[in-house]
């Protein structure tokens, strides 16, 4: 790289605050599973699906474009790598948990 150049490059890393946003909704969706009434358990799979799906999108979607940018030095990190991941299948498991407890309570009444 030459030394004109040093100036315009940016390192970059993934964004893991939206991936700390997205472990946080799926905390709360495990919490939620602790009360026992409908609410709860339709909070807890919206925090766990619709909620946890989107921040990985978004996730995603910035750290596909810091990948790819020109200007960028991307400094890769193995906990993001596999952290989304990860993350997401936690939310599914959650909201799977929530899906059955609502279908159980509907079920019943």
């Amino acid at each position: 790289m030459n030394d004109e150049y040093a100036d315009s490059w940016q390192e970059k890393k993934p964004p893991m605050a939206i991936l700390l946003l997205a472990v946080l909704s799926v905390a709360g969706s495990y919490i939620l599973l602790l009360f026992g009434d409908f609410g709860s358990h339709l909070t807890g799979y919206l925090l766990g699906s619709v909620v946890c799906a989107g921040l990985i999108t978004i996730f995603m979607k910035v750290d596909m474009n810091r990948r790819t940018a020109s200007n960028v030095v991307y400094l890769a990190s193995t906990s993001a790598r596999f952290g989304w991941s990860a993350v997401l299948l936690g939310g599914i498991i959650a909201s799977g948990a929530h899906a059955w407890s609502i279908a159980t309570e509907l079920a019943v009444r």
